[in-house]
């Protein structure tokens, strides 16, 4: 977006929505956004401690108890964002879980949950969609910027989705999935306005983001895939 630097300060103005903001990624994100300029709405369970981080960041950073899955939970936060800041520039998606548990176990002679890959699912792929769809709504009510954007979407994953886990096989094939299912918004969502770019995380410290895929006006080749 045009607005990303504003007197000399990266992010100035920008309002920013962030999935799983209590911690990991999310808070890490969060705390990157306050500190250059931007404000932030966290978005996590109640039980996440969103609200004593959203504290620590001040008056630029409010808390939302926000279930992923529930498009009640993610309109009543997008609701909050825009009375408390005016309206939304970003999304990042943070928001996952993780079922450490093998595809078969031969020793225990045990089968992985058909029940624990559809809670992955729902909350990595539905949630993420869900937010999507909704946040994207919102940003069509934006002005666009010289560039014709009106607002971007970041989608991140691990780098498990394409390395795969030994002991974690349904996580890595979920993420994928997710990637695959989600990629096709990157052109859909640019005709609106709306940038949507998919991350994939490397390295366990929350911080460390690359291989960035993704529609707009500084989009590259063949970038609407999502092959690393």
């Amino acid at each position: 977006m045009e607005r990303v630097v504003a007197d000399g300060v990266p992010f100035q103005g920008l309002v920013a929505v962030i999935t799983g903001g209590a911690s990991g990624l999310g808070l890490a994100t969060a705390e990157r956004l306050v500190t250059q300029g931007a404000t932030a709405v966290l978005l996590d369970l109640p039980n996440s401690g969103g609200e004593a981080q959203a504290k620590k960041l001040g008056k630029s950073c409010v808390f939302a108890p926000t279930d992923v899955t529930s498009e009640k939970d993610v309109q009543l936060a997008l609701t909050l964002a825009k009375e408390k800041f005016g309206r939304v520039d970003v999304a990042v998606n943070c928001a996952g879980i993780a079922v450490a548990i093998k595809t078969y176990n031969l020793k225990k002679n045990q089968a992985h949950t058909l029940e624990d890959f559809q809670r992955v699912i729902n909350v990595n792929l539905m949630g993420t969609f869900n937010v999507i769809r909704l946040v994207a709504g919102e940003m069509s009510q934006n002005e666009p910027d010289q560039g014709g954007q009106r607002g971007v979407i970041i989608n991140t994953a691990s780098v498990a989705a394409f390395e795969g886990q030994v002991c974690d096989q349904g996580q890595s094939l979920c993420l994928l999935l997710t990637c695959w299912a989600l990629s096709p918004l990157t052109s859909t969502l640019f005709l609106g306005g709306t940038s949507c770019i998919f991350c994939v995380q490397r390295g366990h410290s929350g911080h460390d983001i690359a291989h960035c895929s993704g529609s707009g006006s500084n989009r590259h080749p063949g970038d609407d895939h999502c092959s690393r």
